[in-house]
């Protein structure tokens, strides 16, 4: 298990900030590398709304495959997803390397298990008569809001949030994904002009 102290808390002092290329990434340029992400995988997206549109289970578990594998694959890999990679930030081990593939699922494990949630959802909301039968958009957002797994799905992504706005409280600007899987997104080193 992870150990956080309250140290994770506290401010920094001066003499004890990292060089420039340690300087933990903060909340608001991890969000904008997560839009870029999104940009990223915007062809996932529009594919996943065309099969939720259609009512497409088999479609949406297809579309919902690179949501899984894209950021653990790409920050094992090569420390950065596209987003973070322009944005010039990476995440590492607490010694400074890569993180492992376990250590990159269990970091996205937030988000990871907010995915098996929304298709668990919409399984049962593709089955559901009066969620088929709904003429419009709105029917169906009705439909589905009354479900009881709709709470289970807003709760996780409340969670996620929770998780996410730790980084701008905490020393590191470790998410609690972070400390769980005792990674740190950093900096990149700039690299030499020559």
């Amino acid at each position: 298990m992870w150990t956080t102290t309250k140290d994770d808390f506290k401010l920094p002092k001066l003499d004890q900030l990292a060089p420039p290329s340690k300087w933990p990434a903060g909340f608001w340029i991890r969000w904008l590398a997560l839009l870029l992400d999104s940009l990223v995988l915007a062809p996932v997206m529009l594919l996943n709304s065309y099969a939720y549109r259609h009512m497409d289970f088999a479609l949406l578990l297809v579309a919902s495959l690179p949501i899984l594998i894209y950021k653990p694959v790409m920050e094992a890999r090569y420390g950065a997803t596209v987003g973070k990679m322009i944005c010039r930030i990476r995440v590492e081990n607490e010694e400074g390397s890569n993180i492992t593939l376990l250590q990159a699922y269990i970091r996205n494990l937030p988000f990871i298990l907010y995915v098996p949630l929304y298709l668990i959802l919409e399984y049962q909301l593709f089955h559901d008569p009066s969620y088929i039968s709904a003429v419009d958009v709105a029917q169906r957002m009705s439909v589905a809001a009354a479900h009881p797994m709709e709470m289970v799905y807003q709760l996780s992504g409340v969670i996620i949030c929770i998780d996410c706005v730790v980084v701008a409280f905490a020393q590191r600007k470790r998410a609690i994904h972070d400390m769980i899987a005792k990674s740190v997104c950093v900096y990149k080193k700039p690299t030499a002009k020559t």
